[in-house]
């Protein structure tokens, strides 16, 4: 492996000999936890079983909050002591006459979007329902034998 370094940090207040330890480190408890759990990381692990667990319990990727479109928590805030105030208010009217505008399309497209998210569950489940009737009938074809289903028929 190549030793030259191709990052530079020039301040003499940061030991760059800790740091690239502590990079050293962590690549190898990253290898490590790679070889132990079949190359999956238990973090990358646990927040996929999360997702289909809690979040994503019908398989979809998309839960009620995915269909909303209109930003209910979006705060106008200011940093800046003098001009913030200003800054802010001229903001918060900005936002009043756009939001006055978009909001009733955007509340019908959040409607929307449910409606569609609903009949996409319908339908994978319908589609889970069918492929499972499928199954049952091709075990059934193989299990009765070419004769016994030219006699049948």
């Amino acid at each position: 492996m190549d030793e030259t370094p191709w990052f530079r940090i020039e301040d003499e207040r940061v030991d760059v000999e800790a740091v690239m330890e502590e990079v050293r480190r962590r690549l190898a408890l990253r290898q490590a936890r790679e070889q132990v759990n079949g190359g999956e990381d238990p973090e990358a692990l646990a927040q996929r079983l999360y997702r289909e667990m809690v979040v994503d319990r019908d398989g979809s990727g998309f839960d009620d909050q995915d269909c909303e479109i209109l930003p209910n928590d979006y705060v106008i805030d200011w940093y800046i002591p003098i001009l913030g105030p200003i800054h802010a208010l001229v903001r918060r009217v900005i936002n009043a006459e756009v939001r006055r505008y978009l909001e009733a399309g955007l509340i019908r497209q959040s409607r929307l979007n449910r409606k569609v998210l609903l009949e996409l569950r319908a339908l994978k489940r319908e589609n889970q329902a069918l492929r499972d009737r499928i199954a049952v009938l091709e075990a059934h074809t193989k299990g009765a034998g070419p004769k016994d289903s030219v006699q049948s028929g």
